[in-house]
């Protein structure tokens, strides 16, 4: 997708819309940085309820970046990749629902992780965060979604 089709982008500065005013990427990766860093800190003491699923990604995307753009938490309405030479797009944004239900009942099927080996542990957890990784359901803040949310072990 091409910037110019890119909703999410200010057309005047082709940074994504945001609530602080930040017109370049610097100015916002540092809005970005200090406001999530506060946010993420509220997570730690008052995390949001665990559904092992979309909404709770969603909630947890939603506290994080609410000071930063009008979108947080909401699934994303574009198709993207990373923009790297090589990188692989990331799941369509029209199949990102039934994507993360599928993601969440496998979650659930093995067990949310307790009970297991080390070694088990290690290879299903990377495979649930690969799984969600690739859905990418937010147009930006997926991985610290990830990072924001507490282990599936409960």
């Amino acid at each position: 997708m091409s910037e110019a089709n890119d909703p999410y982008l200010d057309p005047a500065t082709g940074v994504l819309r945001n609530l602080v005013g930040a017109r370049t990427r610097s100015e916002l990766d540092d809005a970005e940085a200090d406001v999530v860093m506060a946010r993420a800190t509220q997570l730690t003491f008052r995390p949001v309820a665990p559904t092992g699923d979309l909404a709770e990604f969603r909630a947890i995307h939603r506290h994080l970046f609410q000071d930063i753009y009008a979108w947080a938490g909401e699934i994303r309405e574009v198709d993207l990749r990373k923009n790297l030479t090589g990188a692989q797009p990331f799941l369509p944004a029209s199949v990102i629902r039934r994507a993360a239900d599928f993601a969440a009942d496998e979650l659930r099927q093995d067990g949310m992780l307790r009970g297991l080996g080390r070694t088990e542990f290690i290879d299903r957890l990377s495979h649930h965060y690969d799984q969600w990784n690739h859905i990418h359901p937010f147009r930006e803040g997926n991985g610290r979604t990830w990072t924001g949310a507490r282990s599936p072990v409960r």
